[in-house]
């Protein structure tokens, strides 16, 4: 709390140079720096104190404007997203700053660096001022996550040319998911412990189905399931103490990673699209001390697999699990981070000391090159030719032409930044690749690339779609929520708790097109932070608000 203090005290001092000591106004989104795409939207979101009504402009000649009018004036609290980035209650002080949000679609007028301004209507003088970049999207573009938590997993799948889904999760049990190719991102899961792995499943599931990994601080695991977009989450096994890794390879059939438990690894699968798992027989012994990394594993079809462990190891199967080899990529202990497999058996592994590895043969040999990435390698992928490909290492994104002999971050292939990252998932061709990297701070790094000449449509927000903050929040007991939806559809409302668990719904009924309120009594429930999600057919949404009695 001393520290949250601090820290809002500073920007409350930096902010008023020029103002009242009561009151400032800093701009969250852009950060500075950031990658945003022509034609596209993005949220433009501040915090402010003591400030009712802010002004938006934009300049493409500099700090020292002309400015360019975004608009003449909204509300500070203005779709006040009421995030989940802090999971923990919040003190009086910090209740009482304004977390205001705009949409704005950038211009295909717009390009090279921008800076955006945003300032008290009533006094131009409190302001704040950020930069970012506008360039075509093509390659890696930094996207806005909406959380705020460190995301540790990724997984991509793409259905059709111009249309992907992408799942992501972190701490606290945040599960996102975009289906803008990483554009825009809805929160659809709140699981018990930290998410570290997850899987979108084979070529033949739909779209709305995942599996996921989280791991508790008390030493056990779960794997949780959903079909509905992560509306509801199902508890599927509790048997391990840490998920490693879980891969589908069709509908059906999928493999699940846990480190060793007695002197034996934790290996499972399910035949029944992730309803049940089993438990690999027989077991595969660990040596002492011996540990996996999360997200290191690949599969390539229902019996190809391999993944890597601290013993700078990689495990390999060639009949789905029934029996592996363990073969030494070099002795040291730095471990083996990272694995990726293309389909015709060449592949490629990171370590902890970013050495990179080739094998030309389904990982019976492997080579190791004579470059190394700067830091641990914590993914490693590629699309469709073995030549082309994409290592994560400490907050860059690098990128091959021969196979992971040589790196380096060179524009829209590579991605240089200043944010850790942790994991990263690329699909598609050669010619029609799409991807995601994440990491700290609700980091989301997506990468497109259409070689047809043919460019993605600009996202299009449904303005008439909306879930309002509640009001009064904080309340005791009774709070009020608003939504308004464009069409007359059937509609969801309901209220979770911080461990994702539903505690009411509130409305669960064809509601015809407008603004509609909802009141919430929550007289028989404890003090702390909620969650309510809104789900139609066509727009989903999640918010924030605090009980305290």
């Amino acid at each position: 709390m001393k520290k949250q203090l601090a820290a809002l005290t500073c920007i409350l001092i930096l902010a008023t140079q020029t103002a009242s000591a009561q009151q400032f106004l800093t701009l969250i989104s852009p950060k500075g720096g950031e990658q945003w795409s022509m034609g596209f939207t993005y949220p433009i979101k501040w915090t402010a104190f003591g400030v009712d009504t802010v002004k938006i402009e934009y300049s493409t000649s500099g700090i020292g404007g002309p400015w360019n009018l975004i608009t003449p004036g909204v509300p500070s609290n203005l779709q006040a997203p009421g995030s989940l980035s802090d999971l923990e209650e919040e003190d009086e002080f910090t209740r009482s700053i304004i977390r205001g949000r705009y949409y704005w679609t950038i211009s295909w007028s717009i390009n090279d660096s921008c800076h955006i301004r945003v300032s008290q209507k009533s006094n131009p003088s409190l302001y704040d001022v950020k930069s970012f970049i506008v360039r075509p999207y093509i390659g890696w573009t930094v996207h806005v996550s909406e959380v705020d938590i460190p995301l540790y997993t990724v997984q991509t799948k793409r259905y059709a040319p111009y249309f992907a889904e992408y799942w992501a999760g972190g701490k606290h049990g945040i599960v996102i998911r975009t289906t803008d190719i990483g554009i825009h991102w809805t929160v659809c899961g709140i699981l018990e412990g930290d998410v570290r792995t997850i899987t979108i499943g084979g070529s033949e599931f739909g779209p709305g189905t995942a599996v996921a990994g989280s791991v508790m601080q008390s030493g056990r695991a779960r794997i949780s399931r959903t079909t509905n977009e992560g509306r509801t989450w199902s508890v599927v096994d509790t048997t391990a103490t840490i998920w490693r890794s879980i891969r589908f390879v069709n509908a059906n059939k999928g493999y699940a990673i846990g480190d060793p438990v007695s002197g034996f690894w934790v290996l499972k699968k399910t035949t029944n699209g992730g309803i049940s798992w089993i438990d690999i027989q027989p077991p595969l012994p660990a040596t002492a001390g011996e540990s996996g990394f999360y997200n290191a594993a690949a599969w390539i079809d229902s019996t190809r697999g391999w993944f890597g462990t601290s013993d700078n190891a990689v495990y390999r199967t060639t009949d789905g699990g029934s029996t592996w080899t363990k073969v030494f990529l070099q002795p040291g202990s730095s471990g083996i981070t990272a694995i990726h497999f293309f389909p015709n058996l060449y592949g490629l592994a990171g370590s902890a000391d970013g050495s990179v590895y080739r094998t030309t043969d389904g990982g019976v040999g492997w080579t190791k090159y004579a470059s190394t990435l700067p830091a641990a390698v914590m993914g490693i992928s590629g699309l469709t030719y073995p030549s082309e490909c994409w290592a994560l290492s400490g907050t860059n994104i690098y990128n091959s032409q021969n196979s992971g002999e040589t790196w380096s971050i060179t524009q829209y292939e590579g991605y240089a930044g200043t944010v850790q990252l942790h994991h990263l998932s690329l699909t598609g061709e050669q010619s029609a690749g799409l991807g995601c990297a994440v990491g700290e701070n609700g980091t989301a790094i997506g990468f497109y690339r259409f070689l047809t000449g043919v460019q993605p449509q600009p996202h299009t927000r449904a303005e008439a779609f909306e879930l309002f903050q509640n009001y009064p929040n904080p309340f005791n007991p009774t709070t009020n929520i608003e939504f308004r939806i464009a069409n007359r559809e059937f509609v969801s409302l309901k209220v979770f708790d911080v461990l994702g668990k539903e505690v009411v719904t509130l409305t669960n009924e064809l509601k015809e097109a407008g603004t509609h309120s909802v009141q919430f009594e929550a007289g028989n429930l404890p003090s702390g932070v909620y969650f309510y999600r809104l789900t139609t057919g066509s727009f989903s949404a999640t918010r924030k608000m605090l009980l305290m009695k």
